[in-house]
């Protein structure tokens, strides 16, 4: 006698959609716990962004020995500019150029944060390059030639500068990072929600 294969039975429609909800709901489940930490990795990411760029801004002033600054030209944007000067002390249209031209001020590289919810803000400026200090001059990050950051001649310790970006959809207490260049060199970017060691005007990266 000849036994037949049983038949393979398939899964009803009512078994798919079961199966189809119980997934849903564990995909909601799974993704409120995960969405803080890829913020928080978007986060640390623009931040590392904005630290290169002031390594960058250093390099070209130590390079092509003259004075490179960094301004926030919007929350989302910082730009990078070289002066055709040989130093940065005072006001930058009154000081000697290479070539006897006037001292102008010329874009070398930009930065445009990636994530619409991050702003970049100040945190800390040097007396000297703040908004409005010299007349028309912008708040800045001014590198001099020798790779360190423009200071007051009487206060040595103000020359550190601190950009903040904040990420709008993470918690208060886990929003904040914090960008450190040191005036003798080191740039530095700060664990979550943990400001620079110091107090202004002279903050550490260590």
């Amino acid at each position: 006698m000849t036994r037949g294969h049983p038949r393979a039975r398939g899964f009803t429609l009512l078994e798919l959609m079961v199966t189809l909800a119980i997934a849903g709901i564990l995909v909601g489940l799974v993704a409120p716990s995960q969405a803080p930490a890829a913020l928080e990795s978007q986060l640390s990411k623009e931040a590392e962004n904005v630290a290169s760029l002031l390594a960058f801004a250093q390099t070209v002033a130590m390079t092509e020995r003259r004075c490179v600054r960094v301004v926030r030209s919007t929350a989302r944007r910082l730009v990078v500019e070289r002066l055709n000067a040989l130093d940065c002390d005072g006001d930058p249209a009154g000081l000697p150029t290479a070539d006897g031209s006037a001292s102008t001020w010329t874009q070398v590289s930009a930065l445009d944060v990636g994530s619409p919810d991050v702003a970049v803000t100040w945190h800390h400026i040097p007396t000297e390059t703040g908004a409005g200090f010299v007349a028309g001059e912008p708040a800045q990050l001014r590198y001099r030639p020798s790779g360190r950051l423009f200071s007051s001649d009487d206060v040595l310790t103000d020359d550190d500068g601190v950009f903040q970006l904040e990420h709008a959809r993470l918690p208060a207490a886990r929003r904040t990072r914090w960008v450190l260049a040191e005036g003798h060199g080191p740039v530095c970017v700060t664990a979550p929600a943990v400001p620079p060691s110091g107090a202004a005007p002279d903050f550490t990266c260590f």
